[in-house]
């Protein structure tokens, strides 16, 4: 009788191990099923076009039904939303590494839009997904109230240090107005149409936006700007971000 319930101590614990086993198998196999969707995402954008790109051509070069790709994202945009985030979270972990223990909130700004510039504009895979996308005024205010906890934690910081007394509406007015003006500036500059550097475009950037919200005088905003850049130049161009 012993014996019995030791084997089927035994039995139970191997066939739990086994199913531990085949789920760990299957979820590696399921994340190396996404990096290989990614990665071939990524080379196609660079070979044919963001615009030029579908669901069938990456289902195609990859050998797979289209159903299998589908089980993962949505769409084309939802693959290259993944890809977008990954990078833009890279960054933001290097801006928080590179503004640690300074407390300006318009430094970490200014920081992260100049490698946004530098590492989503000027990335071929990115760039032409980044421009499609609606701005937050369009997505609506659930999207900005989110991003203010996302990708304007600078901006909302900077409101609860020089601003405490600001309204929800004009954390929201900011981030429209600089989400707008810098979408349109990054894409003015890329496409050459702005006869600016990226120092002059943020300078701009700058007087339109920092310093008319934040009574930052332009010497100020001149000084923020230089070491921002100073900062953001300590960061490899080579940075893998994608």
């Amino acid at each position: 009788m012993r014996y019995n319930v030791i084997q089927s101590i035994f039995y139970n614990f191997h066939r739990t191990q086994g199913r531990e086993g085949a789920n760990v198998a299957k979820y590696k196999k399921s994340m190396e099923t996404k990096q290989k969707i990614l990665d071939t995402t990524a080379a196609l954008v660079l070979e044919i076009g963001y615009a030029n790109l579908n669901i069938k051509d990456i289902a195609n070069h990859l050998e797979m039904p289209r159903s299998l790709i589908y089980y993962y994202y949505k769409n084309l945009e939802d693959i290259m939303g993944e890809l977008y985030y990954d990078t833009y979270q890279k960054l933001s972990d290097i801006t928080a590494e590179l503004c640690q223990g300074k407390d300006e909130p318009i430094l970490e700004l200014i920081v992260k839009y100049i490698l946004h510039y530098r590492f989503v504009i000027q990335n071929a895979v990115l760039r032409d997904f980044f421009f499609s996308r609606p701005t937050y005024v369009i997505q609506g205010k659930d999207a900005i109230r989110n991003a203010t906890y996302t990708c304007f934690t600078a901006s909302r910081k900077a409101f609860e240090k020089l601003r405490p007394d600001a309204s929800e509406n004009d954390l929201f007015i900011f981030i429209i107005t600089c989400d707008t003006l810098m979408h349109t500036l990054f894409k003015g500059l890329a496409n050459g149409v702005l006869s600016m550097s990226l120092r002059d475009v943020i300078l701009y950037f700058g007087k339109c936006s920092v310093m008319v919200n934040f009574s930052v005088t332009k010497e100020e905003m001149e000084r923020i700007v230089d070491e921002a850049f100073a900062l953001t130049d300590t960061v490899p161009m080579a940075l893998s971000t994608v």
